[in-house]
Formats: C-alpha cells, sequence, structure tokens
C-alpha cells in the first residue's frame, strides 16, 4: 500500500484557508487516513512517500517512509511502487492522504472490488480526478495523477470503480469539497483540525485559542 503525502507546508493549496489552517488540515487528513490504512488486514506493508519532516507513522512495524529523490505526485508513487517491487511482488494500492471521510470497512470494501480487475481507480466525487489506484501486479501500477487523470486511467486500460462507497471518493480539494466531507463524517484528527480552523475565523486569530473558564 502505497500513500503518497507532500509536505504539510505546501499541500491542499486550492483550499480557501490561511496557510497555518491549511497545514493543520493536511497533517489532520493524513494522520486519520493512515491510522486507517494501518489497521487494514488487507495491508501487508503500508509505504509512505513523502518529503516531510515531521511525519511519523502508526504501527511503525507495519510502516516505512521513504524520502522521494523528486518532486511530483506520480513522482513519488513510481518511487514507492519500485520499492515495492523488489521488496513486496504483489497486489499494490495507492492511498491518497486527503480522504478525511474514509472508514476501515469502506476502505476495505473498495480494496476487495479491487481485487476483480487486474487494475482499478476510484473516480473522485466529480469523476474527473482519482482518488484509489490499484494494480494486481505492482509493475502494472502506471500513476497519471492529476487535472482528468480519471479519463487518463481509464484510456490506459484501468477499470472505473464508481460503485463504491462515496467516502472513497470525497478526496479535499476546497472548502466544498471539505463541508461534503463533514456531511459523510471525518475522522478525529480531522474533526478537531477544523474545528480549530471554525474557531479562529470566529474569533478573527491565527492560533486557536479557547475562551478562560472560571
Amino acid at each position: 500500500m502505497i500513500v503518497p503525502l507532500k509536505p504539510w507546508h505546501v499541500a491542499k493549496s486550492r483550499l480557501a484557508v490561511d496557510s497555518q489552517s491549511r497545514t493543520a488540515l493536511a497533517e489532520a487528513f493524513a494522520r486519520d487516513v493512515l491510522e486507517i490504512v494501518a489497521m487494514s488486514s488487507y495491508v501487508g506493508q503500508l509505504v509512505v512517500v513523502s518529503a516531510e519532516p515531521t511525519l511519523t507513522v502508526p504501527r511503525a512495524g507495519k510502516a516505512i517512509i521513504l524520502r522521494p529523490p523528486t518532486t511530483g505526485l506520480n513522482a513519488a508513487i513510481s518511487f514507492g511502487s519500485r520499492w515495492v517491487r523488489r521488496t513486496r511482488p504483489g497486489p499494490v494500492a495507492v492511498v491518497p492522504g486527503d480522504l478525511p471521510a474514509l472508514t476501515l470497512p469502506v476502505f476495505e470494501d473498495a480494496l476487495k472490488a479491487a481485487t476483480s480487475f487486474d487494475r482499478a481507480h476510484v473516480p473522485d466525487r466529480d469523476g474527473k480526478g482519482t482518488t484509489i489506484l490499484t494494480a494486481a501486479d505492482p509493475c502494472a501500477l502506471s500513476p497519471n495523477y492529476g487535472p482528468d487523470s480519471a479519463r487518463r486511467h481509464a484510456v490506459a486500460g484501468s477499470h472505473v470503480m464508481t460503485g463504491v462507497d462515496i467516502r472513497t471518493r470525497c478526496d479535499i480539494d476546497t472548502i466544498a469539497d471539505l463541508a461534503h466531507a463533514q456531511t459523510l463524517g471525518v475522522g478525529k484528527h480531522s474533526a478537531e483540525a477544523i474545528r480549530n480552523v471554525e474557531f479562529c475565523r470566529m474569533w478573527g486569530r491565527r492560533e486557536p485559542r479557547r475562551p478562560a473558564t472560571i
């Protein structure tokens, strides 16, 4: 299982909040996703590809952090997949770190459904982007994330998995995406980060502070 993560300070650049809030939200989304992936019995090895210096992973015995030599999402995934091919050949999946509404049962149902296909991908909520990407053989994994990636993956022969739970499709690029994720329910780290952002907006402060209690 490959989870590519941008450094927190450059992630979620389209999210219309201040930079400090974007950093906090990006980290929170990733922590929720990593905890779910690490808990899954379908995942033998969790490979996190990231240049974020503060990154830690849950269940360290099951996870490894790889520092990519180059920038770019597809390059990071390819770097991770080469490590997988050398060390743990077998089915592989890519999960983005911005699926805060993902739950363990939903995640495992999607992985189980993907085993019916040599290659498969889950389109995002608007059907244009891609969230989860899978391949029965890591040599066949061909990441093509970016604008219109769902179409490009399909043209390359990947099966489009539209029947999976919407929580696998709700990645976060905009405030509207975040609002929709909240209606589905988000993980504990994401929920706390969202509460802090909302509190800062209410009080006009950049740092989350709570009213004094008597």
